[in-house]
């Protein structure tokens, strides 16, 4: 009995820390994203509005400066929510966009839990403007790093940056860094092969992770991802089937 219930528990576990990356860090999309930070001050990028900041030091352009951690970044006057950041592009022209880097590294460090957590992703061909679009919802993780969110590409000359909450602190919420990244769009079959394939090396990764983190419990691939990577090998070698492999429903 003990050992079903610590059974039942560690599945729920894995099943809330998995849906939880995911929500976080969303899969490659089959469309690649530019190089160039579209938003960053030295290619043009600019804060055009900030609900509130914190003071001189603390102002929404060190957003964009391309420093982190020898600038303050970004902090709201208070914890109170929603704050809003809008940015625009060089000479506010439109742009395809599929990717947003927040990196909420600030010298305070995670602990007093200051750095954003929930956001929203709007965009808008004008500003001010009486509706935005509404692209995604995420969730950034308390770490001391860059954290890349995709969305389905859409067209922009303004991007409203929603946040939403912190990760505990009733005194403001921060972030250090934030980036925006131009959609290319994929070219012939082998660019979405090469897409398609880093997507499922991506979750195999994370299974892989997981199984070293839970042990025997999980040892077998998930059928799911068994069978993403059996119709991907069809593809890729016009086989019928992975000769001499049998998907965890099939091993006696």
């Amino acid at each position: 009995m003990h050992i079903v219930i610590l059974y039942v528990l560690v599945l729920i576990t894995f099943s809330s820390s998995f849906a939880q990356r995911t929500q976080q860090e969303p899969q490659l999309p089959i469309a690649f994203s530019g190089t160039v930070n579209l938003v960053a001050a030295s290619n043009g990028g600019k804060v055009v509005f900030v609900t509130s900041q914190l003071n001189e030091h603390w102002e929404a352009s060190n957003l964009i400066d391309g420093v982190v951690n020898k600038t303050n970044g970004w902090a709201s006057s208070k914890a109170t929510f929603p704050q809003d950041i809008v940015f625009a592009f060089k000479d506010e022209k439109p742009k395809l966009i599929n990717k947003i880097v927040i990196d909420p590294t600030t010298p305070d460090g995670p602990l007093p839990g200051r750095w954003i957590k929930e956001f929203e992703l709007f965009v808008s061909d004008k500003f001010p403007a009486e509706r935005w679009k509404f692209v995604m919802h995420g969730s950034v993780r308390n770490e001391p790093r860059p954290q890349a969110f995709f969305f389905t590409p859409v067209e922009a000359r303004y991007v409203l940056l929603r946040v939403l909450s912190n990760h505990g602190s009733d005194r403001f919420v921060s972030m250090g860094e934030v980036e925006i990244y131009e959609a290319i769009p994929a070219v012939g079959i082998l660019d979405q092969l090469i897409a398609r394939l880093e997507q499922l090396l991506r979750e195999l990764k994370q299974y892989r992770e997981t199984v070293a983190q839970l042990g025997p419990i999980l040892s077998e691939m998930p059928p799911e991802a068994f069978k993403k990577f059996e119709k991907l090998w069809r593809e890729l070698t016009g086989l019928q089937e992975i000769k001499g492999s049998q998907s965890p429903q099939q091993v006696k």
